[in-house]
Formats: C-alpha cells, structure tokens, sequence
C-alpha cells in the first residue's frame, strides 16, 4: 500500500480508509504488514511503525461503504528501518 499522509491532522484514519479501497486493486494486501514511517528518523529504534489491518478483505462492498470501511489496526511492532523491512520481507514468504 503507498500513501503519503505525512501532512495529515490523522494519519492513521486516512490509512484505515485507504486499505479497502487498495485492496480492490490488489486483494491480497489485506493480509501483509504494513510500514508507517512515524518520525522523521525512520533509522531510529523505533522509526518505523510495523502494523496490520484487521479485516476479512471481502472487496464486494468496499466501492459502495458508507461509511468507509475503517479496519481496526493491530501494533505489530516499532522498530528501526531496517528490521522493519526484514520483518516485512520475511511475512511475505
């Protein structure tokens, strides 16, 4: 999922809105980790938030949801860049 909510008064709702909505394009993202670079030293010990979306992925009622579809999120961990992304690689395995 890409996204640039760094401007955002509420980042993390924007983020729960937009997962359906990438979910139809790409129905499997519903079940990857996501990584949100929290600080602007995403290096540091705790930089990079690791996090998941909690929801089925059922698509067919993503376009008409009124409101927006908003899973919950589950911390999965907040972590440095790097271990970040080798996380993310090994959940993709």
């Amino acid at each position: 999922m890409l996204g640039n909510f760094y401007s955002s008064n509420n980042p993390w709702d924007e983020i729960r809105v937009a997962h359906p909505q990438q979910c139809v394009f790409r129905p499997s993202v519903h079940r990857t980790l996501i990584l949100v670079a929290e600080h602007d030293d995403a290096n540091g010990p705790e930089g990079m938030t690791l996090a998941r979306l909690k929801w089925d992925g059922n698509i067919e009622a993503v376009e008409n949801a009124s409101p927006s579809l908003m899973p919950e999120i589950e911390i999965v961990a907040k972590v440095s860049a790097g271990t970040a992304l080798e996380e993310a690689d090994r959940a993709a395995q």
